[in-house]
């Protein structure tokens, strides 16, 4: 089994070396994180109704929300959420789950963001329970008082803001109907 560590690279400044540089110092690969160009949607790394979907969703969080600053540990915990939500969500819907999608769930003008934490806190993800990472994140930002649920929901989506790309998402799309 390869070994990989994925770089998040936005600026493209660490590229070149990628080159040059193709192992990090423990032997792993280096792959530049760029999926929308790459039609390869990073939520098929989560190992869902595995040991490791936690942890696997959690890395992907912690990748996501680098630069979030003083609300990383609780950003991080709501975008595992959402990101847990969305593929048990989409998995029982036989639709694929997308970094797209869970933005536009977050940015959504329409629906209050009071419903779609309800929603994760009762949804049956697994054998008709609610899974329980899914349901921490969701009382926990309806525990917070507004300004600081405000902030970490637009911490949230300032990170999914970049998979925006409806070409990306469509390029993820095909590339699942030729698998």
């Amino acid at each position: 089994m390869t070994k990989l560590r994925y770089i998040l690279d936005l600026k493209d400044e660490i590229s070149a070396l990628k080159a040059r540089w193709p192992k990090t110092a423990d032997g792993r690969r280096v792959v530049q994180f760029q999926p929308a160009t790459l039609g390869w949607n990073p939520l098929d790394a989560v190992r869902l109704g595995t040991p490791n979907e936690i942890g696997d969703a959690h890395r992907l969080a912690a990748l996501l929300a680098m630069d979030v600053g003083e609300d990383e540990p609780t950003t991080i915990q709501l975008l595992v959420g959402l990101i847990l939500h969305a593929l048990y969500q989409r998995a029982l819907e036989g639709t694929p789950a997308t970094l797209a999608i869970i933005e536009r769930t977050l940015s959504n003008r329409v629906r209050l963001p009071i419903t779609l934490w309800l929603e994760m806190a009762s949804y049956a993800h697994r054998d008709g329970r609610t899974h329980p990472a899914v349901d921490a994140a969701a009382r926990e930002q309806m525990r917070r008082n507004d300004e600081d649920a405000a902030r970490v929901l637009k911490a949230a989506r300032s990170c999914l803001m970049r998979f925006r790309d409806p070409i990306g998402e469509q390029r993820i799309a095909d590339r699942r109907c030729l698998a």
